[in-house]
């Protein structure tokens, strides 16, 4: 009787603190998403996002929030290593897709963007947002031909 009410407690405990970090977690998101986009603290949230992936590590808000604060930044290599790091793992996050195909266009890299709208385009083929952005990577590639 003892063991099994050690195996009920133990549990019990057990799933308490694994709600206990969900909020945790949950609410660390919030907070990060407000330093980005309310408060345009975009080092703040980087710091925080990278927390978030410490102790989340396959939460990939964290890594799309992350992509996004490295692309405010003007950190282009750090920002597509996040956003195609969302995407190779769940590609439903259409805003990885969006926020990708958008930094390659501002870097003028018409053949990335052009395979990311693509990609986007296969999971999206409603999403009339990746075909204007497919026309613009397309313009791109019209425009290093004139040079």
């Amino acid at each position: 009787m003892k063991k099994v009410l050690f195996f009920i407690l133990s549990a019990f405990m057990f799933t308490l603190n694994i709600s206990a970090q969900k909020i945790d977690t949950d609410s660390l998101l919030v907070k990060t998403s407000y330093e980005l986009n309310t408060n345009k603290n975009y080092e703040k949230a980087i710091q925080m996002a990278h927390l978030g992936i410490k102790k989340a590590p396959d939460y990939l808000d964290f890594h799309l929030i992350l992509g996004r604060s490295y692309m405010l930044t003007k950190q282009v290599d750090s920002a597509r290593f996040y956003l195609n790091h969302v995407i190779d793992k769940n590609p439903k996050y259409k805003d990885a897709f969006l926020y990708l195909t958008k930094l390659e266009i501002e870097e003028k890299n018409s053949p990335n963007a052009n395979v990311t709208a693509d990609k986007a385009l296969q999971f999206y083929p409603e999403d009339k947002d990746f075909y204007i952005l497919k026309l613009q990577a397309i313009s791109l590639e019209n425009d290093d031909e004139k040079t």
